[in-house]
């Protein structure tokens, strides 16, 4: 890097340095007033709290990191601009490209840090979090676990052991349920290859259901071997989805893991892929952003630090209004996950094109 880069990177980073912890500590204070209330009627000690703050503070972090970036950018060039920096630079042949270069370099890498950040730990501390609200906060036990798609689910003296095959939970493989009495000695095991739910019946094929013989001490256990067999429970879908943890909340690889077996198993993974995708091009919204506005803050010339600061604002409130719309087509199926991820940067990267081809070229 030469020193001409190191220069504009001092720049950037002071303004980073500023802004990111700004924007995140405004965006934990709202979430403090918002939650504060239900911490003092739990009687939860201030450590807890504090430690349900830290852990959601990574995920806050990523999502206000593209916006971070493109406003460290934008000030960064309002400032030199105002210093006359830029004119000098532009007067010893420096181009406005080679300076638009180096600042969206610097934004990539705070994009690709974010992205290692979310494929390592970030989605275990937000679960990590949510565990916490829950039993300490809610006061509500954790009924189950799902692990690598595999579910654990207790309910009273049943417990329910199987491989979700979508993320419904209306088809299950590999189904083990366990029904034990108050001394917690087996009543009843039903095993079977595969479950399905339709309208409160689940219907369990190639299995078997084993049963203790009532009233005998010497254990016996009674076998049936069965095709197909409909069975009602009052553990349904909607028990098992709600310990689901939501693919936006599922890291990278895992998600990778997930649609890879949906797919193998014939079923669709639309929702999965989008969040995939989403989360691996999320972080790169603030060099698309930050590329238009610069774009823009060049042709207009010279402007108040408030000009970028207005400026960065409105475009990171259009790109988000964008993100969630084609984020939302894709979770409906009506957009292909992929193609949804990429179109707020194909829109907003294509506005920088023209922008900057109407002003140098």
């Amino acid at each position: 890097m030469g020193i001409f880069s190191r220069y504009l990177l001092r720049h950037f980073f002071n303004m980073f340095v500023l802004i990111m912890p700004g924007l995140t500590g405004t965006y934990l204070l709202v979430e403090i007033a918002e939650r504060l209330n239900n911490i003092i009627e739990a009687g939860v000690p201030f450590k807890t709290g504090a430690l349900y703050f830290l852990l959601i503070t990574p995920k806050t972090i990523f999502e206000l990191a593209p916006v971070a970036a493109m406003m460290s950018g934008l000030l960064a060039v309002m400032l030199l601009a105002r210093r006359n920096e830029i004119i000098a630079m532009r007067s010893i042949g420096i181009s406005v490209l080679k300076i638009i270069r180096c600042f969206l370099f610097f934004a990539a890498v705070v994009s690709f840090a974010m992205l290692v950040a979310q494929t390592i730990f970030i989605p275990k501390m937000t679960r990590s979090a949510d565990v916490l609200w829950q039993t300490k906060v809610k006061k509500e036990p954790l009924k189950g676990m799902l692990k690598e798609n595999r579910l654990f689910y207790r309910s009273g003296r049943t417990i329910w052991i199987a491989e979700l095959l979508d993320s419904n939970a209306k088809t299950l493989k590999d189904v083990y349920i366990i029904n034990f009495d108050d001394k917690y000695g087996l009543v009843r095991l039903i095993g079977a290859e595969k479950a399905r739910y339709s309208k409160g019946i689940w219907t369990f094929s190639n299995g078997f259901i084993k049963t203790r013989t009532q009233g005998r001490s010497d254990g016996n256990i009674s076998v049936q071997i069965f095709s197909s067999k409909e069975m009602k429970f009052e553990e349904g879908p909607e028990e098992f989805t709600a310990i689901q943890t939501p693919p936006s909340k599922v890291d990278i690889l895992s998600l990778f893991k997930n649609i890879l077996r949906l797919k193998a198993s014939g079923y669709p993974a639309d929702e999965q892929e989008t969040a995939f995708w989403a989360q691996i091009l999320y972080p790169f919204l603030g060099v698309t952003l930050l590329w238009l506005g610069m774009t823009i803050l060049f042709r207009q010339g010279k402007g108040s630090m408030a000009v970028g600061l207005g400026l960065g604002l409105t475009l990171s409130f259009a790109a988000l209004v964008s993100w969630d719309f084609f984020i939302t087509l894709a979770k409906t199926s009506v957009m292909p996950p992929l193609l949804a991820a990429l179109m707020t940067h194909i829109v907003f990267a294509g506005a920088g094109y023209v922008v900057f081809k109407k002003s140098y070229v």
